[in-house]
């Protein structure tokens, strides 16, 4: 196999499976081409490799993790990298690591951002139906009524 069909049936990249290469999970071969010698990878060895990146890893608490499918990078500010250095030290993380950590806690809060989506239309829809009977059924002038609902069920909202 080329490393260019090894690294697609593993479902890695090229550089991924030069990795595992210098790691020793992988030895390559070189064959002749018709104008210069290639990589290559003996079948058995690309499938024994996908087996073990296929197995789910353990964690310490016994559950287990898959491996990850793909990284993310990205370049940051050295002012961000500074800042993200010294907020992971004081978790006892690395730079990297307190990156990885905010950015999963930041796609795992899409639920507190729908709670208070959901909470902020009931504080709308109470402040309607307070309106409503105020005007209606307290004969309270429109006016007043408005004020009542700003100062006591819209306002209580934006603290929050």
């Amino acid at each position: 196999m080329t490393k260019k069909e090894a690294a697609s049936f593993l479902d890695i990249s090229v550089r991924t499976l030069e990795r595992y290469v210098a790691k020793g999970l992988i030895k390559q071969g070189r064959d002749r081409a018709k104008t210069r010698p290639v990589t290559t990878y003996a079948p058995e060895d690309v499938e024994a490799l996908k087996a073990i990146l296929d197995k789910p890893i353990s964690r310490a608490d016994g559950t287990a993790k898959l491996p990850p499918s793909d990284t993310v990078g990205f370049r940051l500010d050295p002012l961000y990298v500074r800042r993200l250095t010294s907020e992971g030290s004081d978790h006892g993380l690395s730079a990297g690591e307190y990156a990885r950590a905010l950015v999963i806690r930041s796609l795992e809060d899409t639920r507190e951002a729908e709670f208070m989506d959901e909470v902020k239309s009931l504080r709308e829809a109470l402040a309607q139906a307070f309106y409503a009977l105020l005007v209606m059924k307290f004969e309270v002038s429109e006016e007043e009524a408005e004020d009542f609902v700003s100062r006591n069920i819209r306002r209580t909202g934006q603290r929050a």
